[in-house]
């Protein structure tokens, strides 16, 4: 018997993903456990693996299809076996759980017993909507607007995949101008680069005039996980921070000598790799930070995963090193580098950001002296870090000039106390300030 092949739940997050592309077309052998679909998630697209062996009776979707998790999207059998009908939706259901639109079922169900019948309430009538005048026809010079070729989801954002939309990115060239051939009309890779050979070239043309207006950005999906987690964390945590600026001199020599050390292997430690390591070391000393809360309590964790704020083009994700306790400053490095790289591309499977202990924000390289970042759930701390600047400090009773940077730690009072933070950051900044301790 066919086995249907559902759109798969990748995430808690997750209620419907796209169907990026196809790996396996129809009549094609599969076997268990090989990748046979790329589905795009909230924050990521992720190369699904078939649930069985067989061949691949039928797609019931065409790329770009957007599908609410659990409707059956293939089938897998064997040759001549008879093809599944298409699936059908399932009913909502009502405020009970019970499918809406059950009539017949209500019907063949005991009658309840006989109740008071109240009068139906006097119908009120509805206001007339109020006229307002008909808006001044556009100005003859207003910019022409691009061709009404890209469709909207129902929350209205551009029906794209995200191969399309990194590939519009590179190119420059505005998803509203160019023509889906996908499902419901979703623009598709190919279509971009069919728009960069041929069509570019006369949007491009068009005068570039304007007027006065305003724009709407629709929200992605990735944009609104990150509305609804961010309202979520600061309605349900104690949030308060602590702060405190960092001498980072000796970091910077000790940077310096460990890259000469590894120069032969293509090793090169950044500073946010010591951020990480540093931070690891700090929540194994210090488990009140390195913790959650529980019914039962609150749970202290003994090893530090540490994730990673990354900004891409499809908005923030955070990325987790796990284990970084345990790890040396070249495996952190390979591994942050490979992560951030999968982020930036849109690579990252929901393992990659599960698990997280702790997790570092970093704006320094955008010119940020200092920030309050938003905790990250269900974790109790978060560590923002503003740009590295020379300033004029004072040091043992004289003038100088040194390395500094602010270091701001969001944490949940609920869980940890205000000492106890203090400690924590202070652990941070003494081992950034003497990083052969890094060593004990």
């Amino acid at each position: 018997m066919a086995e249907l092949f559902l759109m798969p739940k990748l995430g808690m997050d997750m209620e419907e993903g796209v169907i990026v592309k196809w790996l396996k077309a129809e009549g094609d052998a599969v076997k268990k456990g090989e990748a046979l679909a790329e589905i795009e998630t909230d924050k990521s697209t992720v190369e699904v693996e078939s649930p069985a062996e067989g061949t691949i009776l039928k797609l019931y979707y065409e790329e770009g299809t957007e599908k609410p998790c659990g409707t059956p999207i293939a089938a897998i059998g064997q040759p001549g076996e008879d093809i599944p009908a298409p699936p059908t939706a399932p009913a909502p259901a009502d405020k009970d759980g019970k499918p809406a639109g059950n009539e017949k079922a209500e019907a063949s169900a005991p009658a309840a017993p006989a109740q008071a019948v109240q009068a139906p309430a006097p119908a009120v009538p509805t206001p007339a909507a109020p006229v307002f005048p008909a808006p001044p026809a556009a100005p003859a010079f207003a910019f022409p607007a691009a061709p009404a070729a890209a469709a909207l989801t129902p929350g209205g954002r551009i029906r794209s995949t995200p191969r399309a939309r990194r590939l519009a990115e590179l190119k420059g060239i505005p998803l509203a101008a160019v023509k889906g051939s996908g499902s419901e009309g979703r623009i598709l890779e190919a279509d971009v680069r069919r728009f960069a050979e041929s069509g570019a070239a006369a949007f491009a043309a068009a005068p570039a005039r304007r007027i006065a207006a305003e724009t709407v950005q629709p929200a992605s999906k990735i944009r609104k996980v990150t509305a609804r987690r961010m309202f979520q964390s600061l309605a349900s945590t104690a949030q308060t921070n602590h702060k405190v600026d960092v001498n980072m001199a000796n970091l910077l020599a000790f940077r310096e000598q460990i890259n000469k050390k590894f120069e032969a292997q293509g090793v090169k430690i950044s500073i946010m790799d010591l951020l990480t390591a540093v931070c690891a070391k700090a929540l194994i000393e210090n488990p009140q930070a390195n913790a959650y809360w529980s019914p039962d309590g609150i749970r202290l964790h003994n090893y530090a995963n540490v994730g990673i704020a990354v900004d891409t083009p499809n908005g923030l994700v955070v990325p987790v090193v796990k284990e970084a306790d345990v790890m040396s400053l070249p495996e952190i490095s390979a591994a942050s580098k490979e992560l951030i790289a999968k982020a930036r591309d849109g690579r990252l499977q929901p393992d990659d950001m599960s698990g997280g202990t702790f997790t570092i924000s970093n704006l320094g390289m955008l010119g940020i002296d200092s920030f309050t970042a938003i905790l990250n759930p269900p974790e109790t701390c978060i560590l923002a870090v503003g740009r590295m600047a020379e300033k004029v400090v004072a040091e043992k009773g004289q003038i100088v000039i040194r390395p500094m940077m602010n270091l701001c730690l969001t944490y949940d009072h609920q869980i940890i106390d205000g000492a106890d933070a203090a400690r924590f950051l202070k652990t941070v900044r003494d081992l950034l300030e003497n990083p052969a301790w890094l060593l004990l």
